[in-house]
């Protein structure tokens, strides 16, 4: 990467978009506009002379649409990061999700806002948000090539937690790299597992996507959550797009409440919400809490929620991080009782349950 800026190089096959996308980017001080492309073998054919650090794909394109073109750079540039842009269709949230798991390190959806100024805000906010994140982790990747580092010792729980005899229900939350992560972790589950409940930082209709995908290699069943549904185990619950996932409580059963609260740390669905109404209705030390990928630090005040009336809680480790943002936040303030990497995981959580 060129010492000041981060090069992109933006590809959609829409001319309009490739200019509203440079138009947006050119404000950004800390990147610069290494080229466009009008579909993915257009981009591939740029790579050589563009020398991008990051690339936008379309997901869909005449001639290589972006997930052939990512699959191939990812290949031959894995250095290179890219983010796909979608549209929010079903058929869109299928590819990107695959694409998610084929190597991109995020997406940003296409507007569908009441005005052009609300789409271009949208389009810059969530383009910022990860352009910054990328580029830190590329400077943390360069600091640590240029010296000797000593791996920081993992601050021990604040509030130790006891590994409970009985697990009634899994809370998760997890963001940037969740898809791919989600992949790796569910099909381990065992069926025999209490209920699992996720808050996925995702939009409308890509939720609904991500469950269905993960069913099908899954022993448990993945479904996006229903108003009102009972929970029951062997059952995983993906708070849908766009909506608070809370539980409610009748008649001594547990349900699924979904509503439409403002968001929390710029999030909805968001991991706070989830956890402390959780932290309200069941018995903490019965709940196993996990951290996972993701930036920003949603999650952190829901798992103190829990971990103040005795739930477990583990996190994910850095180096399998996508993003060491949500996790860290967990390990930096002394709330996680066991750090794991990703691999480990879905074991431990069966350990923990007794379904080992």
């Amino acid at each position: 990467m060129t010492k000041e800026k981060a090069r992109i190089l933006i590809t959609d096959d829409m001319v309009t978009y490739r200019i509203i996308l440079s138009s947006i980017l050119r404000t950004f001080e800390e990147v610069e506009i290494a080229g466009t492309a009008k579909n993915g073998q257009d981009a591939l054919d740029k790579i050589a002379t563009c020398h991008p650090d990051i690339i936008t794909l379309d997901v869909e394109m005449p001639v290589m649409d972006g997930l052939t073109a990512l699959k191939r750079i990812k290949a031959q540039y894995p250095e290179i990061d890219v983010i796909m842009v979608s549209g929010a269709n079903r058929k869109n949230a299928d590819i990107t999700l695959k694409a998610l798991e084929a190597g991109a390190f995020d997406f940003i959806v296409k507007p569908d806002a009441a005005s052009a100024e609300e789409a271009r805000k949208e389009l810059s906010d969530a383009l910022r948000q990860h352009i910054t994140v990328i580029l830190e982790k590329k400077r943390m990747g360069r600091a640590a090539g240029t010296r000797a580092t000593v791996p920081s010792k993992p601050k021990a729980a604040a509030i130790p937690g006891h590994p409970p005899e009985k697990i009634d229900l899994v809370a998760i939350g997890v963001s940037t790299g969740g898809p791919k992560a989600l992949s790796k972790l569910i099909p381990d589950l065992s069926a025999q597992l209490p209920p699992i409940l996720i808050v996925q930082h995702m939009p409308p209709v890509f939720t609904k996507s991500l469950a269905e995908n993960l069913n099908k290699h899954a022993r448990l069943n993945v479904k996006e959550a229903e108003e009102r549904e009972p929970l029951q185990h062997g059952t995983v619950y993906i708070a849908p797009g766009g909506r608070h996932m809370v539980i409610r409580k009748a008649n001594g059963a547990f349900s699924v409440g979904l509503n439409d609260n403002p968001p929390e740390n710029s999030c909805r669905p968001s991991v706070d919400v989830l956890f402390r109404t959780i932290a309200t209705h069941f018995p903490p030390n019965r709940i196993l809490s996990i951290i996972l990928t993701g930036m920003g630090s949603d999650g952190f005040k829901g798992v103190q929620a829990l971990k103040r009336r005795g739930a477990y809680c583990l996190a994910q480790d850095e180096a399998s991080c996508v993003v060491y943002g949500m996790p860290k936040y967990i390990v930096d303030h002394g709330l996680a009782d066991e750090i794991l990497p990703l691999e480990e995981i879905a074991k431990r959580i069966n350990e923990l349950s007794g379904a080992a």
